[in-house]
């Protein structure tokens, strides 16, 4: 009897200890888990004493990390997606956007404005604004945070002008200070449009105008000044003895002064009264060809170059208006050579085609004495020439042409003597 109780003692605290243990360990297991972020873990409740209450709570404690995980993860979702989109709308816009921290550290710079600014990103986040800049564009920069940090409402707008690898830059810049909930300033953002070209087609539009009315004023009276020169010298040329040679010298005077009166006015007119284009597939190769062929003809002492890609076919062009551009072209490369010292005096004239991003390619080299950076800058422009029996009016009509036919012109160095002129055309996939 007595062994029987004592055995019935042992059997007990086995059982006892038993359902002790295991739901400790489960719980310990359990911590083990959650601690590696697993939280789809639970324990079994099995009893309502303190056990199964330590149990219960452990499994509600889980379940609301769970919870707390899955909002977070949705608020991190819907964070990412949003910085995904505002990077995207950065990446795409034309407007340059710059953004600097409260350390005065450049933190954001979107692609238009690492394009506007020749800079790469790599180069300059991270760092400090001043270190950065260029020594000539420091001072405006400076003047421009200046003016920044004494305005009222932290908010300023500016035109300048900079001139960044040769090129100048209109820019209308917006710059704004920075606060986040607490009123804490946290940095500047700013904001630049790129004005060059709208003022040059502003530019473009005024001196059209101006031309037109030049053209209507002077045109009207030419004509009869002519004919009357032409029929003084008919009627009294052979009948003027005393001194004829004066007589003979004053009217074709007149008769050549007027006809380079009346040339000016056509391109006066040619550029108020720029035709619509009406481009057509056509053969540039072709175009080409036959303007080259004219020069050959009539400058012999210069050498013609003949270059075309044959793959180059069906791009849509008006014939008449970009053998025009062709030669206003060919016309600055010639007589450049012509007024220059060069020993071997070419012009070259090439097609390519890219048909990655399906764009022709029409270049005039020369081997002249080259343009100077300043002239670069300035040389598309309405009424700016360097010759003095120029008119400025041939480039800004090739520019005219260039962007009626959607296309882009450029100049460059030609290494180690003369300039490049690139045409760049789009040509529409074939169906």
């Amino acid at each position: 009897m007595t062994l029987l109780v004592i055995f019935s003692a042992i059997w007990y605290g086995l059982n006892l200890s038993k359902g002790l243990t295991n739901p400790i360990q489960k719980l310990v297991e359990g911590t083990q888990r959650v601690s590696k972020g697993d939280l789809g873990f639970s324990v079994d409740v099995t009893s309502d004493d303190e056990l199964g209450t330590l149990s219960r709570d452990f499994n509600e404690m889980v379940g609301d990390l769970r919870e707390s995980r899955a909002s977070l993860e949705q608020t991190y979702n819907e964070l990412a997606a949003r910085n995904r989109y505002i990077q995207t709308v950065l990446k795409n816009v034309s407007t340059g956007v710059i953004s600097v921290d409260a350390n005065d550290n450049i933190s954001m710079i979107n692609a238009s404005a690492q394009k506007m600014l020749a800079i790469k990103i790599d180069k300059v986040i991270g760092r400090k604004w001043r270190d950065v800049m260029k020594e000539e564009h420091l001072p405006i920069v400076t003047g421009l945070s200046d003016a920044l940090n004494n305005s009222k409402g932290s908010v300023i707008e500016r035109e300048l002008v900079l001139s960044i690898e040769g090129r100048r830059l209109s820019l209308l810049i917006h710059a704004s200070m920075l606060y986040d909930d607490n009123n804490e300033y946290i940095g500047v953002v700013v904001v630049f449009d790129d004005l060059t070209e709208l003022q040059r087609m502003q530019r473009v539009a005024a001196w059209r105008e101006v031309a037109r009315r030049i053209a209507h004023e002077i045109k009207n009276p030419l004509t009869p000044i002519q004919l009357s020169a032409q029929r003084l010298r008919r009627r009294y040329l052979d009948k003027i003895n005393d001194d004829p040679e004066v007589f003979d010298e004053c009217t074709r005077l007149i008769i050549s002064q007027v006809e380079e009166m009346k040339r000016l006015v056509d391109e006066f007119s040619a550029f108020a009264k720029m035709p619509s284009s009406m481009p057509v597939p056509d053969n540039l190769n072709e175009v080409l060809t036959d303007a080259v062929a004219l020069y050959k003809q009539a400058h012999p002492d210069i050498e013609y170059i003949l270059e075309t890609d044959e793959t180059l076919t069906g791009v849509e062009i008006d014939r008449s208006q970009m053998s025009r551009a062709i030669t206003n072209l060919l016309e600055n490369a010639t007589i450049a050579l012509k007024e220059s010292n060069v020993p071997n005096k070419t012009i070259t004239a090439k097609t390519s085609y890219n048909r990655d991003i399906r764009f022709a390619r029409l270049e005039i080299m020369d081997s002249g004495p080259g343009i100077p950076e300043k002239v670069k800058e300035r040389m598309f422009e309405p009424y700016f020439s360097t010759k003095r029996t120029g008119t400025g009016l041939g480039l800004a009509i090739v520019k005219s042409i260039v962007t009626d036919h959607n296309g882009f012109i450029r100049v460059r160095d030609n290494k180690p003597n003369g300039t490049i002129i690139t045409i760049e055309l789009p040509v529409k996939e074939k169906a």
